[in-house]
């Protein structure tokens, strides 16, 4: 536990350990310290920092998952761990693409229950589980707290499934899945509706004239249907859902709109022209014309598109399973919607 204190406390006390003028070491580089721990397993470190905002430091261990670094009566940094048999039970849930070039965007710690519920629904669309995580000398953080700027480099913060993180004593939400929608990682989303002919399930489309690795794809394009996805969570009391939409075409007042659990929680309705004269807001065939700002993107190179419309939806959610479909009512058979970086996350 010393040697993690040793590590961090370079983050709280400035000037000292970062190679700037003033600092213990003239140079970045780790230094390792080992204390024998007294005989009921607890520890302690205090040691004077001189210079210009220096003080007195206590590093202590009291052998019970909890280190804290102290100044008088400041506390510094207190980092509580989880104990042995909670990382011991925790399991991981990838979702994994057939195509091994694909990045892995989907993680989460989920419960057996949870990993029995995939089990059941999934189909094969390359999904697979991973077997529990093996045990590892590496402790997760139930708490981490500190009076001050906290920096982490070269990674990022991970907690367990029923971790929180509070700023300023304000809970922050966890972002826990990211679906981008590329080539590949598509998968569970079932259309329904009264669209004719209904889509393939788990569309996906491009902008994009000349296709490349690199293309922006997003779900859809989609007309008078809904698209429909259940996601296992980890335990929390509220869920958040963003994404951003686009509108395509003929839009005259339609609405595209956000189903949680089958309640519709988030709408928003499009026109591809609000003014009297309908060709004051035509778009410029894909080029922006002076005095025309309006441009198309896809589809029906007369109609101006909306892009990156903002989605955000928060819902009071304590269940295992949430149901997202995000459909449309637009009836034009020249209009269309599609969806992309739809982001989930739960407090």
């Amino acid at each position: 536990m010393a040697l993690l204190a040793l590590a961090l406390f370079a983050a709280f006390v400035p000037g000292h350990g970062d190679g700037r003028s003033g600092g213990v070491l003239s140079t970045p580089h780790d230094v390792a310290l080992k204390i024998k721990p007294d005989p009921d397993g607890t520890s302690q470190l205090s040691f004077l920092v001189y210079g210009d905002g220096g003080a007195e430091y206590t590093i202590s261990n009291d052998n019970n998952g909890a280190l804290r670094i102290e100044s008088g009566e400041k506390l510094c940094l207190e980092v509580k761990t989880a104990s042995s048999s909670e990382a011991k039970d925790a399991t991981s849930l990838l979702q994994l693409s057939s195509e091994p070039a694909i990045q892995i965007t989907n993680l989460l710690r989920a419960t057996d229950r949870s990993r029995q519920l995939l089990n059941s629904r999934r189909r094969t669309t390359g999904r697979k589980l991973l077997a529990p995580v093996k045990p590892v000398d590496v402790a997760l953080a139930d708490l981490i707290t500190t009076s001050g700027r906290f920096n982490v480099s070269g990674g990022y913060i991970a907690s367990t499934s029923s971790g929180n993180v509070k700023i300023a004593g304000v809970r922050q939400w966890k972002m826990i899945l990211h679906e981008d929608f590329h080539r590949g990682t598509v998968g569970d989303w079932e259309n329904q509706g009264d669209q004719f002919p209904l889509p393939d399930d788990n569309g996906i489309s491009t902008c994009v004239k000349v296709t490349s690795p690199n293309a922006d794809y997003f779900l859809g394009s989609y007309g008078n249907m809904e698209a429909v996805k259940t996601y296992l969570l980890p335990a929390h009391t509220r869920v958040r859902v963003k994404a951003r939409l686009h509108f395509f075409d003929d839009w005259n007042g339609e609405i595209v709109y956000l189903k949680i659990g089958g309640n519709i929680v988030w709408s928003k309705a499009h026109k591809w022209c609000n003014k009297i004269i309908t060709t004051m807001c035509a778009a410029g065939e894909g080029e922006h014309e002076a005095g025309n700002p309006t441009i198309s993107i896809c589809g029906n190179p007369h109609f101006p598109d909306t892009l990156s419309v903002p989605l955000d939806a928060i819902v009071s959610h304590t269940g295992v399973e949430l149901e997202v479909a995000v459909g449309s009512n637009v009836k034009s058979a020249q209009a269309t919607w599609g969806m992309d970086d739809l982001e989930i996350y739960i407090m």
